[in-house]
């Protein structure tokens, strides 16, 4: 079974502790449900690696739900795009693609990109975070990356960013991948 590991961005441009964990930086592997009586989640296995929240968890092509979010995500790429375009300089900030990138290993790493130019084809952009594991291309951290749409995994926009800090618990569009984890897994642990 091929392992699938999910980043999240510290650049400049993402405040993880802020971001994944809440201001107050406390754990939120259990959740509270309307009532108020607390829902039972198993522990979280996302975790903080240089400063980048990242969670490893298998990669199973039956996950429906993962399927299912992906598919969602490109299903309203098009429209995404669209809206990318509208968007002068400054709201383009606020916007991220995350790639299915091959890894030198063989498998698959999902890693967030902010683009540059994004055709109904191919996505250019920077390349926000860290790869866990070396990518096939050898790609880094702040290197402009180009690849061909089919390897889109989700995207997000934050409308009401500041300074490009997405927070999770703020309102954003997209993230169909990035909700369902913290659906499933709550949120990471320091």
């Amino acid at each position: 079974m091929r392992q699938l590991h999910v980043q999240f961005a510290t650049h400049a441009v993402f405040v993880a502790a802020l971001v994944l964990t809440g201001c107050d930086g406390q754990d939120r592997s259990a959740s509270s449900d309307s009532a108020g009586a607390q829902t039972d989640r198993p522990p979280s296995p996302w975790s903080f690696r240089e400063g980048a929240a990242i969670v490893s968890v298998s990669e199973d092509q039956d996950d429906p739900n993962l399927v299912a979010a992906i598919a969602k995500a490109r299903a309203t790429s098009a429209e995404a795009r669209q809206n990318w375009l509208k968007a002068d300089e400054t709201q383009r900030q606020n916007w991220y693609i995350k790639w299915a990138a091959p890894t030198a290993d063989q498998s698959v790493e999902h890693v967030w990109v902010q683009p540059i130019n994004w055709s109904q084809f191919r996505v250019e952009g920077r390349l926000v975070n860290a790869p866990v594991r070396e990518l096939i291309d050898g790609k880094a951290e702040g290197d402009v990356v180009s690849f061909p749409i089919e390897e889109l995994s989700d995207w997000i926009h934050a409308a009401n960013a500041t300074s490009g800090a997405i927070d999770f618990n703020a309102p954003y569009e997209g993230g169909y991948t990035v909700k369902l984890l913290q659906q499933k897994f709550g949120s990471p642990r320091r």
